[in-house]
C-alpha cells in the first residue's frame, strides 16, 4: 500500500471496508479521494482499470466507486446501522446539510438528514427506516463529524462515543430525531 491506496487496481482491495468497521473514517476518506483523483477519466467522467491508463470505461471500477459513497453514507455492520460511518468533516460546515431518501439498506428503506446549524451551536439529526418486512437494527450508530473537530457537550438521545464521534441509539424503533450541542 502507498498512499492508502493498493498498487494496480485499488477498487480490487477492501481494506476501506475495514477500515469503516474499524471506524477509521480518516483512513476511508484519503483512500476514495485519492482513488477518484487518480483513477478518474476527466474526458468521458468514467474510470480507468488501474494506474497505468490501460482500459477505461470500466464498470467494476465504477460499480465499486458507487459502493464506497454508499459506504461513505451508510452501511451495515452485523446487526447495527451506521449512518455517515465515512462522511467528511467538511461537508457539514455551517448550513450545510446531507440528506438522503429511501436507500435500500438490510433493515428496509433508510431515509436521513443531518443539518449543520453549529453557529447557533448543534446539529440536528433525523433517521428513519421505513420497513415492512426487514427487522430493526440493534443499534443505530450516527457518526458526527463537527467541521472543526470539536465534540459535543451533550445529545438528546443515545449516548456519544468520543473516540467514533458517534451517538449510538439502543433500542432504535424506526424512527428518531435528536440535536447534538456544541
Amino acid at each position: 500500500m502507498r498512499n492508502n491506496t493498493a498498487f494496480i487496481q485499488p477498487y480490487y482491495s477492501v481494506h476501506p471496508y475495514a477500515n469503516l468497521r474499524r471506524g477509521e473514517a480518516k483512513a476511508f476518506i484519503k483512500k476514495f479521494y485519492n482513488n477518484v483523483s487518480s483513477l478518474g477519466y476527466r474526458e468521458t467522467y468514467t474510470f480507468w482499470e488501474g494506474y497505468n491508463y490501460c482500459s477505461p470505461h470500466k464498470t467494476h471500477e465504477e460499480g465499486w466507486f458507487l459502493m464506497r459513497c454508499r459506504w461513505m453514507l451508510y452501511l451495515e455492520a452485523d446487526d447495527n446501522l451506521l449512518i455517515m460511518p465515512g462522511v467528511p468533516r467538511s461537508w457539514l460546515k455551517d448550513g450545510d446539510d446531507i440528506t438522503l431518501r429511501d436507500a435500500a439498506s438490510y433493515f428496509g428503506h433508510v431515509s436521513f438528514s443531518v443539518a449543520s446549524q453549529i453557529s447557533t451551536g448543534y446539529m440536528n439529526v433525523y433517521v428513519k427506516l421505513d420497513r415492512k418486512t426487514h427487522p430493526l437494527p440493534d443499534k443505530l450508530i450516527v457518526r458526527i463529524p463537527h467541521p472543526d473537530g470539536m465534540k459535543p457537550k451533550s445529545v438528546t438521545a443515545g449516548a456519544y462515543e468520543i473516540i467514533d464521534e458517534t451517538v449510538v441509539i439502543n433500542g432504535f424503533m424506526g424512527e428518531i430525531e435528536f440535536k447534538a450541542f456544541f
